[in-house]
């Protein structure tokens, strides 16, 4: 799994994107993450890019280490542009 996640982050894939970085702070950002990885798994998704931001890394340590331990999360592989990760569910 985490072999098709790296490939779906090396090509840049198109796939859905759950944008945190103009949340109003961690607690927002995680409830919204939450949420958008139910919806998703809903709808059968089974990959999709978190966007975090580049900044001081305060809310990508805080989304990462959510991922990580996520039950939908399968897996979860950091884009090398920074600011974002791609997860599959």
């Amino acid at each position: 799994m985490r072999k098709d996640i790296q490939l779906l982050a090396d090509i840049q894939a198109d796939l859905p994107m759950i944008d945190l970085h103009a949340t109003g702070g961690i607690t927002d950002a995680l409830t919204m993450l939450d949420q958008e990885l139910y919806h998703l798994s809903l709808q059968k998704t089974l990959a999709c890019r978190v966007v975090y931001g580049i900044g001081e890394g305060v809310l990508r340590r805080a989304v990462l280490q959510e991922l990580k331990r996520h039950p939908l999360v399968q897996g979860v592989v950091e884009e090398s542009s920074g600011g974002s990760a791609v997860i599959g569910l």
